[in-house]
């Protein structure tokens, strides 16, 4: 059982997923304005999405499968920042649904996930805390579940500066399924 098995492709071989990745390449529509992101996304039905990455000479670097619920949230950013080694990569900690525009650490859970489009949302988290309303766009890769937010934070503690679970994830706008810009100031 792999990723691409849980959503309906039979990759066995590194060649089927080889293929795959240039079919979701070719079928796939850009995600965002901003051609040097170099992502594309094939909505296959039923909330599955594969987002293909295509370099600057348009070679097909990989594939990853995504799930899109189809719902919009309203988020309470609370921390992001790129990684270190793939700028265009980064993490981002949300609360889900929060209480209170007022209170952004609440809400329904917190979550930290991996971003594969942190290029394109990460001018838009500039200042923080900050409501977003979005569609998340993820693929659970593991979850952790903890009895009280005691928990949370002394896991935090120990982590360092992000918590599991991990996702990967992309953020698009709930009207135009395009990535987030940032609004002009």
């Amino acid at each position: 059982m792999n990723y691409y098995a849980c959503v309906g492709f039979a990759v066995q071989k590194a060649q089927d997923l080889t293929r795959l990745a240039e079919q979701a390449a070719r079928a796939g529509v850009p995600v965002g304005r901003d051609p040097v992101l170099g992502l594309r996304r094939w909505s296959v039905g039923r909330g599955v999405e594969l987002w293909a990455e295509v370099g600057p000479r348009k070679e097909v670097l990989g594939v990853l499968p995504f799930y899109d619920s189809g719902r919009d949230h309203l988020l309470s950013v609370v921390g992001c920042g790129a990684d270190p080694e793939h700028p265009e990569e980064g993490w981002v900690e949300v609360w889900i649904n929060p209480v209170a525009p007022e209170e952004p650490y609440s809400g329904e859970f917190p979550l930290v996930c991996d971003l594969v489009d942190y290029l394109a949302v990460g001018p838009c988290l500039e200042s923080l805390p900050r409501l977003v309303r979005a569609r998340m766009v993820v693929f659970l890769h593991e979850a952790r579940a903890f009895p009280d937010a005691l928990a949370v934070a002394e896991e935090a503690l120990h982590a360092g500066f992000r918590l599991p679970p991990y996702t990967f994830s992309a953020w698009t706008s709930p009207r135009t399924r395009s990535v987030r810009r940032p609004r002009p100031c």
